[in-house]
């Protein structure tokens, strides 16, 4: 019996002045650039890990299409739980562990279209198997887009969820 597929879409609408869709594609793509990451929880990011131009034939007037990313985000320096002791970790125990500032656990991708036109971005809110809230991709993107690094050049961005019919 073939499994059924669930899908799931959300948008949020991007504003900013003035509202010039080149300043848009470019503020999308300078957020991937510089990997400007939102903080979604105490123990949660994400972040526009890739920008495309959906057809790259129609060049600038193309869509812009990529993928967010969720990931862990833990404080290594906090305490470790010992699941063996029932207690917190001891430096010993702590020895062998190394985990690069790069590698992020448990990530999720979800798909993303952005109209610079009209400042639109539809994403994917469900994935094999893993959903992103309205909340979560209000931080990644509001975080993400209102870098210190970005404001500098763009100013303050707002972006509201557009709500399902």
């Amino acid at each position: 019996m073939a499994r059924e597929k669930k899908v799931g879409i959300g948008a949020v609408n991007i504003t900013m002045h003035p509202h010039s869709p080149d300043l848009y594609a470019q503020l999308i793509k300078d957020a991937k650039k510089l990997k400007c990451f939102s903080r979604l929880s105490k123990d949660k990011a994400g972040l526009i890990a890739s920008v495309y131009y959906h057809d790259k034939s129609k060049g600038r007037s193309s869509p812009l299409t990529g993928d967010l990313y969720r990931f862990s985000d833990i404080d290594l320096e906090g305490n470790w739980f010992n699941t063996q002791t029932n207690q917190h970790a001891e430096e010993n125990d702590l020895k062998g562990v190394s985990i690069p500032e790069h590698l992020k656990p448990n990530s999720s991708r979800f798909s993303y279209i952005f109209f610079p036109e009209t400042h639109v971005l539809f994403y994917e809110s469900y994935y094999d198997g893993h959903s992103l809230s309205n909340r979560s991709v209000l931080k990644l993107i509001e975080g993400s887009l209102n870098d210190p690094r970005l404001v500098q050049k763009y100013g303050v961005v707002d972006v509201t969820v557009i709500p399902s019919r």
